[in-house]
Parts: C-alpha cells; sequence; structure tokens
C-alpha cells in the first residue's frame, strides 16, 4: 500500500470517529463526564437516561411520577417538570440546576459540562440556611414571612421557573447594595394578572406575573425591585401596626403618671413633681407625633413611597442598573393600568403620589447625582 493510499484510509477513519462522535454526543453536553444522549430535533432527552445519569450524584433526588419528572432541589423543595408527548424530558437544564449542577461552556470547542456544585459553593448555600435562622430571630422578618406565606397561598405561586430565576438574580444584586444585605431576602411570582409588585416586609418581595407581562427590561425590572426592597429597609409595612400599637402603650403610661400626678401633688416634693412633669411632657410630644402619623397616614404613605423611588434608585444604580430604569417601568404601568382602571389611574392613589409628580422627582434626583459627579 503506498503513502497516499495510508493517508486515504486515515483519513477516512478520522471522519468515521468524527460522525460517530456527532451521532453519540450531540450538542456535545456532558453531565458530570458522562455525555447526555439528545434527540437531533427536539433536544430532549430520555428521561430513563437522564436519571441514570444524575444517579450517583443526587440518589433519591429524582422521581418518575406518570408524566411528570419530580426533582428535590439543594434545599429540600420539590419541583415538577413536565415531560413531553413522547415521555421524554425537555426542560433537561433547569432540572440539572435545580439538583445543584452548574454549566460551563469550553467556547473554543463548543462543548458544554454540568458538574456539580464545588464546596465553596455549597458554603454558600449553607450560609444562606444560617442567614436565615438569624433573620428569624427578628420580629419584623418573622411578620413579613407570615404575610409573605399568606400570600402565596392565597394566590399561588407561578410556575415560570426561568422568570422566577431572572428576578431572583436581580433581586440579590439589588440587596447586596442595601443595608439589610445581612438579611436571608426572598424573592417571589405569583400568578396574577394585576401589575403590581409589593414588599411584605423586610426581606421578603413579590412581584405578579401582570407586571412581568408588560415586558420589563433588567434595568426597569431592577428599579422596581430596588423600589421594594427600600419598602423592607425601611419598613413601611410594619410601621403602621408598630405605632397604632406605641399609641395605646403612650394612652396607658400618661394615664399612669396622671394618677401619679395628683397623688404627689399632695405630698411629694418639688423635686418629684418636677421630674413628673418633664415625664409627662416628653411623653405628650411622643403621643402628638403618633397620633399626627395615624390620623394623616394617607399624606405619610405618599411620603414613604417617594423615600422608596429615590432609595430603590441608588440601589439599583449601584448595582449596575440605569437608575431611570423604575421610571420607565412606570410608564408602562401607567399606561397599562389605565386600560384596565381608566383615567382616573392618572391622578394617583390614596397611598400613592400622581405618577408625574413621582417622575418629576426622580429626574430631579438624577440630575443632582449628575452634578454632584461633575464637581469631582
Amino acid at each position: 500500500m503506498n503513502s497516499l493510499s495510508k493517508y486515504l484510509l486515515r483519513l477516512s477513519l478520522i471522519l468515521v470517529l468524527v460522525a460517530c462522535s456527532s451521532w453519540a454526543f450531540p450538542g456535545h453536553v456532558f453531565v458530570g463526564n458522562q455525555p447526555l444522549q439528545q434527540d437531533s430535533a427536539s433536544g430532549s432527552v430520555s428521561v430513563i437516561h437522564f436519571i441514570r445519569l444524575v444517579q450517583s450524584d443526587r440518589p433519591d433526588q429524582v422521581k418518575l411520577e406518570g408524566s411528570s419528572l419530580l426533582i428535590t432541589d439543594t434545599e429540600g423543595r420539590v419541583h415538577t417538570i413536565t415531560l413531553n408527548q413522547a415521555q421524554r424530558l425537555e426542560r433537561w437544564p433547569e432540572a440539572l440546576e435545580l439538583l445543584g449542577y452548574q454549566r460551563k461552556e469550553n467556547r473554543d470547542t463548543g462543548v458544554v459540562d454540568y458538574r456539580m456544585v464545588e464546596k465553596a459553593e455549597l458554603v454558600k448555600v449553607e450560609s444562606d440556611r444560617i442567614k436565615e435562622e438569624r433573620s428569624m430571630r427578628r420580629p419584623g422578618y418573622r411578620k413579613a414571612r407570615e404575610t409573605f406565606d399568606k400570600v402565596l397561598a392565597k394566590i399561588g405561586r407561578s410556575e415560570d421557573h426561568a422568570t422566577r430565576a431572572r428576578i431572583e438574580s436581580i433581586g440579590r444584586k439589588i440587596v447586596a447594595q442595601c443595608p439589610l444585605d445581612g438579611l436571608l431576602w426572598r424573592f417571589e411570582l405569583i400568578e396574577t394578572d394585576a401589575p403590581n409588585a409589593l414588599c411584605t416586609g423586610e426581606g421578603h418581595v413579590i412581584v405578579t406575573t401582570g407586571l412581568m407581562d408588560l415586558d420589563l427590561t433588567d434595568d426597569e425590572l431592577a428599579g422596581v425591585l430596588g423600589h421594594e426592597v427600600a419598602h423592607g429597609v425601611r419598613r413601611h409595612a410594619q410601621i403602621y401596626e408598630e405605632r397604632y400599637n406605641e399609641y395605646v402603650k403612650l394612652v396607658g403610661q400618661i394615664q399612669q403618671l396622671s394618677y401619679d400626678y395628683q397623688r404627689l401633688s399632695e405630698d411629694g416634693t418639688p423635686h418629684e413633681i418636677q421630674r413628673l412633669r418633664s415625664q409627662v411632657g416628653e411623653l405628650e410630644k411622643r403621643y402628638k407625633f403618633v397620633v399626627d402619623y395615624l390620623q394623616n397616614k394617607q399624606d405619610y404613605d405618599q411620603d414613604e413611597e417617594e423615600e422608596s423611588d429615590v432609595l430603590g434608585m441608588q440601589y439599583a444604580a449601584a448595582a449596575g442598573y440605569d437608575p431611570m430604569g423604575e421610571g420607565r417601568a412606570l410608564v408602562k404601568l401607567r399606561k397599562r393600568a389605565v386600560e384596565l382602571f381608566g383615567q382616573a389611574y392618572l391622578e394617583g392613589s390614596r397611598t400613592h403620589p400622581p405618577l408625574e409628580r413621582r417622575l418629576q422627582i426622580q429626574e430631579t434626583v438624577r440630575r443632582r447625582w449628575q452634578e454632584e459627579l461633575r464637581k469631582r
């Protein structure tokens, strides 16, 4: 056999190996160094093949039940992933992520590897649990969790995992810039057409599918989440309840001091009487402030909204997002709200200032920031 024939034979063998390799590993995806066999048309994988791939790393955390795959994630929560009509798994990347695999791609070769998280990443999961235990020692956090769970139970969590993950990712970046970053913050997406976002208190933010239907950009979503995180930081959800409880307590304290004053006015020393008068005076000042807050809560609510707008802008900007994102989100929200509720929405609500005022304040803050930067 001459050298040309040998070369052609060697080339043929290489081509055969490449062809077999392409058939065996469509997409060049590996899970724990094992090839993932995908359908060339749909990209789906055999559910039995998938279970075998992850069984060694995650025993008993994957279970086939009818036409669904039950996944137990790294925090012990169970997720249901529906199979396609051919009983194959199309959402396998999501399943791997829930199981704790991390995706890494070699851009030079196009090979994608899914590997278990390293020890450092497991420490992060553990630290979240420790952070939650620490957070739950705070009465305000426990109250916020209670309200948060009630909302989820009443309305229902959305099964749009990709959108939930997006909200969580942006939310965590925002939280990293706020004073309460030591708390474990939870972000959830609930299934309702009403476009809204709310903070139930420290560490808990809820976004509706109706709001996400407005096609918010990352900058706009960051602005909305920054606003809600600011509500949590400033404890706006708890303030009214605390002020009312303080009002009841102050009434009792002032009454008791009044009785004491009557008693001391008969047989007390001048020093004791003067000290009691000072105590009554301090309590009365606080009493007037609390009563003013309770009687004019509407004005305070609007102040809180504007405060959250400004703080939210700061958190979003510090996290690398456009600080005017919330303003654009509010414009989209106004358009949708007018469709739902009519022109009366433009006048503002009992608790929210008119949109034009909020946008004007945000623009003023942005200009002030720019002026400060130019002076540096």
